[in-house]
């Protein structure tokens, strides 16, 4: 069979068609590369997702008993510690209060009367 050359014929209308087919094309293949690394960045962030949810799994097993934390330990001493040395200092400040109250009980010029010169 013999080929037929097809004539070419100036017609804009079916140029513009073909442009608009190619730059289609172009924009379609742009688009699949484009959901390709989309759908490779999800997967990604999916395992990274189910890691971390793992890791926090474990850290919130670990910290449900902490008693056997040698640092938690510490701190639960020098808490300890430091909550004794503020009581034994707000009963001294109270202590001290208490006296103050007691000796202006007994100082009856107290409160110092208004003086009469106004």
């Amino acid at each position: 069979m013999a080929q037929t050359e097809v004539p070419q014929a100036d017609l804009p209308w079916l140029s513009a068609l073909e442009d608009t087919v190619r730059r289609a094309r172009e924009e379609i293949q742009r688009l699949r590369q484009e959901n390709s690394e989309l759908v490779a960045r999800i997967e990604t962030l999916e395992q990274a997702a189910e890691d971390a949810a793992a890791k926090s799994k474990d850290v919130a097993e670990a910290s449900e008993d902490p008693s056997g934390d040698e640092t938690w330990q510490q701190e639960r001493a020098q808490w300890a510690e430091e909550r004794e040395v503020i009581r034994h200092r707000v009963e001294g400040l109270a202590s001290t209060l208490e006296g103050l109250l007691k000796s202006l009980d007994e100082d009856e010029s107290f409160p110092p009367a208004a003086s009469e010169e106004e």
